[in-house]
């Protein structure tokens, strides 16, 4: 039984292990506290109670209230975490099956799944060259991502979203839902309550806290149009972040060629989708003929333990099975991402990914170049701009917004704390570098050569 949260060395002994480090958790506090004031006292201290939920009722906007519940009641009563959904096989905890439970409760009867993925997310982040590219790379996925997800949980709230788990992400703690009657944040309601530290949230922003997947409940009757307004979303946010990257640009005069650049950041990023019906019983035994031996087998062999009443109306005994299918038809689509390669254009290809044609150049004998649609001209820039371009250096319109990123970053987050980066010489030479970084044209050199 070691491989649940929970199990019992003896048939008096409950012990808590943690599922990763193996940590035991006895509960000595509660124990000593039952025996000094016994068992009615250790429920008013340690019992949950209505004044955990009071404190968030709200009459005149109950969508922000239920996101306030789902958010908070974990953290005022963490040992919801040691009590097991079902004490026959304690492998999650109530938290848990109640993020579930709600989240199929409003569309029982119509219940889909629905997966969706950014594929070839290796190849978009091995085109790098600094640990600035890599950090923005895979931060980049982790934003646009997101938009998908925040549109899945405006309207049918965060509990749908069984991958990532949301809870206590910095991303969702930030971001303005529409209430009833106005917009709100969890990070201000929990500021407010003395939950969480605003300071805390935004020093995690620049942690690529998504994956380039999630996975999600849906009513099955507006499949299609779900799974069609979360990829517009996706990619609709891919192109607000290539913006942000050209408006800088045009602060500083460098007037890109506008058709090169959006053919370029239109084929940049694709997205892939599927979405399934949940099974049941009925479902099952019309099309088994036609699924995988292996699931198929696994499916009859499971419900062989179920009693009859019970497969005929609980989904859960088919979610593995909805999953598995839906994962494979996931897989296929994604393979399917087309492999978009450019026609030379500017007669010079991008340095960083090989792919695309170079839009702008540090040249080292003409100095900074650009490609204006028709050739390329010479351009006069700010020494931060210099700094952003080695020399020799040209990059395309994709690994261009990589490389301001940073930028794009602090004007999304203007609070939040950004990372810092060493680059390989500053690795190679710490000690030296140690040595000397109180000296004046050390700081000189390593402002101006210095990656």
């Amino acid at each position: 039984l070691r491989k649940f949260h929970i199990y019992f060395t003896d048939p008096v002994k409950p012990v808590f292990k943690h599922t990763l480090s193996g940590a035991v958790e006895n509960l000595e506090e509660i124990k000593n506290f039952i025996a000094t004031y016994g068992y009615e006292r250790a429920l008013e201290r340690f019992g949950f109670t209505p004044e955990n939920v009071k404190r968030f009722l709200d009459e005149e906007n109950w969508k922000k209230m239920y996101f306030m519940l789902w958010r908070f009641l974990p953290e005022i009563y963490p040992l919801g975490y040691f009590l097991p959904a079902d004490t026959r096989i304690p492998d999650h905890s109530i938290w848990d099956h109640l993020d579930v439970t709600a989240a199929i409760s409003s569309c029982l009867g119509d219940l889909g799944l629905l997966a969706v993925k950014i594929p070839a997310v290796q190849e978009f982040i091995s085109h790098s060259r600094k640990l600035s590219d890599l950090w923005a790379s895979s931060h980049i996925f982790s934003t646009i991502i997101f938009k998908g997800i925040q549109r899945i949980v405006d309207e049918f709230g965060p509990d749908v979203i069984i991958y990532p788990q949301l809870r206590g992400n910095p991303m969702v703690d930030l971001t303005e839902f529409n209430g009833e009657k106005s917009v709100f944040k969890l990070l201000d309601e929990g500021v407010q309550f003395g939950l969480i530290k605003e300071s805390d949230v935004k020093e995690r922003l620049c942690i690529a806290n998504f994956p380039n997947t999630f996975l999600c409940f849906i009513p099955a009757s507006r499949g299609e149009e779900i799974r069609r307004y979360v990829e517009k979303a996706i990619k609709e946010k891919w192109k607000e972040l290539a913006v942000m990257a050209k408006n800088l640009l045009k602060k500083e005069n460098l007037r890109i060629d506008e058709k090169l650049w959006e053919k370029q950041i239109e084929n940049a990023i694709e997205v892939t989708s599927a979405w399934l019906e949940f099974f049941n019983y009925d479902r099952f035994n019309s099309v088994k003929d036609v699924i995988p031996n292996d699931l198929r087998d696994r499916q009859e062999k499971w419900l062989s333990f179920v009693e009859d009443v019970e497969r005929r109306s609980n989904y859960g005994h088919f979610y593995s099975l909805t999953y598995e299918i839906l994962g494979i038809i996931l897989a296929q689509k994604s393979r399917f991402w087309s492999s978009w390669e450019e026609m030379p254009i500017t007669g010079r290809k991008c340095l960083i990914c090989g792919r695309r044609n170079a839009l702008i150049e540090n040249n080292p004998e003409r100095g900074f170049l650009i490609w204006n649609g028709e050739k390329w001209i010479n351009v006069s820039v700010s020494d931060e701009t210099k700094h952003r371009l080695k020399e020799r250096e040209r990059l395309c319109a994709v690994c261009l917004v990589k490389r301001l990123y940073r930028d794009i970053f602090k004007e999304m987050f203007p609070s939040a704390k950004l990372p810092e980066f060493e680059s390989v010489v500053e690795i190679a030479g710490r000690k030296f570098i140690e040595e000397i970084k109180s000296d004046e044209d050390f700081k000189k050199l390593k402002k101006e050569d210095i990656e």
